[in-house]
């Protein structure tokens, strides 16, 4: 496996874990507009604001898989934020 196909494994999980909260909410996401959206609303509802920064950090990762753009010290930076994210949304699921 090549170095960015784990980076964007790391983006991946992050969506999957935005859909487990969803789940246990009653949603179902089916699109990336209904995951964006839903982050935005998660972000409200637990009133965190860096939830948006840490998510943005994972679209970008998500886009560098294609586009291989990003300064290495760029990326593990982002992906130390996906990381956060995570942490962050695992605790939305022990609710």
């Amino acid at each position: 496996m090549f170095k960015h196909q784990r980076k964007h494994g790391v983006q991946l999980r992050t969506s999957q874990v935005g859909k487990a909260v969803a789940a246990k909410r009653g949603e179902e996401l089916r699109s990336h507009g209904e995951l964006h959206r839903f982050v935005a609303e998660l972000r409200r509802g637990i009133r965190d604001a860096e939830l948006s920064t840490l998510w943005a950090s994972a679209t970008s990762l998500h886009q560098n898989f294609y586009e291989n753009w990003l300064p290495s010290e760029t990326l593990n930076d982002w992906i130390e934020n996906v990381k956060k994210f995570v942490e962050k949304l695992k605790v939305e699921i022990k609710k």
